[in-house]
């Protein structure tokens, strides 16, 4: 199998660990410029507090005098950049095949899947992916047909998201505690947050729960909240995958946003937004619980059953849904489970060698 090397932007090393982790038990060389990772080749970035500044991934440049001596080193045929082809990190590798490595093959990913006006540094980087005749792996269907019709380049087969195999432990239900309706994401429009508050204001006597946090890490006191509703701040893994036992469903509400729901400096560099996957669904799934969702960018490539894809925005059939399920205690929901274990990581590693194998075919 051929050796390739990964980048990853700080921002996504997390999302991507179980990815990465394969990649290294496989022999590929995966750069990080995050927190430090078994196996991997740490690089200081060079736009890191740039970066931090405006929350955007898409401004993040990697430390490509390591790069260029990992591909030399190594004869590298093949470089894959975790991020979307009109970002600085893939504008310059590409460069490093335009004038240096000519015949090496550049891959990234798409997740983004509406339209927008590109600004021109990132239409630059967006012109060497086509001058560098980069390969997209889109996450879904509707990402497929953006990188076709928006950005105009070759796209790989659909790459998912994957989930940890922690996620298929066998769940543990508390039965000694009411299950609750959860949110896990964070609390802006664009996750549907505001949605699921009307929902639980609507259904008084049943116990709502969200985990995430508000941008820039305002106060979610400062929030008019029902008395019903708790919030968490992030949680551990370990601790997601127990309130996901403990509920009865999962809610995601997410919805198409202007990109204006983003706080302060970030709203500089915003684009259009909509659901790019829906991680926390496979993770639910995983767990055995059933999922009530909006039909919104992404989302319909995963939810199983056509009655729990709710029109967006439409919170009176959402509450409705809801309240059927309660009313029937209709909550494990072991079909998910078995649909989720094709979106492991391995599962995932593997089918992005194989449209590796394709594309230089």
């Amino acid at each position: 199998m051929m050796r390739s090397l990964i980048v990853v932007d700080p921002n996504y090393q997390n999302g991507f660990s179980g990815f990465l982790k394969s990649a290294i038990k496989n022999g590929d060389i995966v750069v990080v410029s995050g927190k430090k990772l078994d196996g991997a080749v740490y690089a200081r970035n060079f736009s890191n507090a740039f970066r931090r500044i405006f929350g955007r991934s898409a401004l993040w440049i990697p430390n490509i005098f390591v790069i260029y001596r990992l591909i030399k080193k190594y004869k590298i045929a093949h470089v894959h950049v975790i991020g979307e082809p009109t970002y600085f990190s893939v504008g310059f590798v590409c460069l490093l095949k335009i004038f240096k490595f000519r015949d090496m093959l550049v891959t990234c990913r798409t997740a983004q899947n509406c339209e927008f006006s590109i600004p021109f540094p990132f239409k630059v980087n967006l012109w060497l992916a086509r001058k560098a005749k980069v390969v997209s792996f889109p996450v879904s269907s509707i990402s497929t047909s953006f990188c076709k019709l928006h950005y105009k380049i070759s796209t790989a087969p659909i790459l998912p998201n994957g989930v940890p195999l922690e996620f298929f432990e066998i769940p543990q239900r508390n039965r000694d505690k009411t299950p609750f309706i959860l949110f896990a994401g964070h609390f802006i429009e664009r996750k549907g947050f505001f949605d699921f508050i009307e929902v639980a204001r609507k259904m008084p006597n049943v116990s709502f729960v969200a985990v995430g946090s508000l941008p820039s890490g305002a106060k979610v006191e400062g929030l008019d909240l029902p008395k019903n509703v708790c919030t968490y701040n992030w949680v551990s893994r370990e601790d997601l995958m127990s309130i996901i036992d403990r509920s009865a469903m999962v809610l995601v509400p997410s919805r198409k946003s202007d990109g204006r729901d983003v706080p302060f400096i970030m709203r500089l560099v915003s684009v259009p937004w909509m659901e790019q996957f829906g991680r926390i669904i496979i993770e639910s799934y995983a767990r055995g619980r059933r999922v009530i969702a909006y039909d919104s960018g992404a989302i319909s490539d995963l939810i199983r059953e056509s009655a729990d894809l709710i029109p967006e925005g439409n919170i009176q059939l959402l509450t409705e849904r809801v309240q059927e399920i309660i009313t029937h205690r209709n909550h494990n929901y072991p079909e998910g489970a078995e649909f989720a274990r094709e979106y492991t990581w391995e599962k995932v590693y593997r089918e992005f060698k194989s449209g590796v194998n394709l594309s230089i075919k």
